[in-house]
């Protein structure tokens, strides 16, 4: 497991730029810079010293997790797979309002999906499996895949309608994703309370192992609990390790789409 950071920031002196080329070991360009690291590496000790003095950013990426992390984990995280297109209408305030309940205009928290999500016909490709952008916690595909890949698990769907057509879209359908039952333990994890609805939200980076689930008698849910920076609100999607392992074998998507819980 690599937890990785990036550092960035402004050379606007040669003094500033020789004592960053020196603490990463590398060479940069004046004026805006970022610059990847891993956490445990040497480089990062040395320009952390600096972040404060030299008014540099650092933040956390994520985390690139081992082949075998993920291989040895019963539930996983969902990380996101290709996504096209935005839900309808884009007015993000007025789509909000549109399909779930209790919608908060500040934070993005929102109740439970009271109308269908509504989109255009999606170019799919060579895609079986999308996302809409803007939204992190919905997964779509195609019909004939959920009949032979996801209803063999007991996941349900719904329809998701052409927008101001009011019909089904053809080529999709989106996966009817139960919410948990029980929260999680998020006492390590970063969170901010909205002065509007005076909910909690989570950092939408994890650093490290996302906590183990108390129950792992499921295929597919999300988390009670709401993740996401500014505006933005989504629940993680979990998923057992079979129908990851299914995923991965029908090409359906890589181990980089996923993330171990511990």
């Amino acid at each position: 497991m690599k937890v990785i950071r990036r550092i960035f920031g402004n050379i606007d002196t040669r003094e500033k730029k020789i004592l960053i080329e020196n603490a990463l070991k590398i060479r940069i360009d004046d004026g805006y810079f970022n610059h990847d690291l891993d956490a445990d590496s040497t480089e990062y000790k040395n320009i952390k010293k600096l972040v404060c003095s030299l008014n540099l950013q650092d933040d956390i990426i994520g985390t690139e997790f081992t082949e075998q992390e993920t291989e040895e984990a019963k539930i996983l995280v969902f990380r996101g797979i290709w996504a096209t297109g935005y839900p309808q209408p884009k007015d993000t305030i007025k789509f909000s309002n549109n399909t779930y309940v209790n919608s908060c205009p500040n934070c993005g928290i929102h109740g439970e999906q009271k109308a269908p999500f509504q989109m255009e016909e999606p170019k799919l490709g060579k895609h079986k499996i999308m996302q809409l952008n803007w939204i992190n916690d919905e997964i779509f595909v195609e019909r004939d895949l959920y009949e032979k890949l996801f209803k063999n698990f007991g996941i349900e769907m719904r329809e998701a309608l052409l927008y101001k057509k009011n019909v089904p879209v053809r080529s999709v359908i989106q996966l009817n994703i139960p919410k948990a039952k029980f929260e999680f333990n998020m006492n390590e994890i970063e969170f901010s309370i909205c002065p509007i609805c005076a909910q909690k939200k989570y950092s939408p980076v994890v650093n490290g192992f996302f906590p183990t689930p108390i129950e792992s008698n499921f295929h597919i849910i999300r988390t009670r609990e709401y993740f996401g920076s500014g505006h933005s609100a989504f629940n993680k999607i979990l998923l057992s390790h079979e129908l990851m392992d299914t995923m991965i074998k029908d090409r359906l998507a890589k181990y980089y789409h996923f993330e171990p819980t511990k």
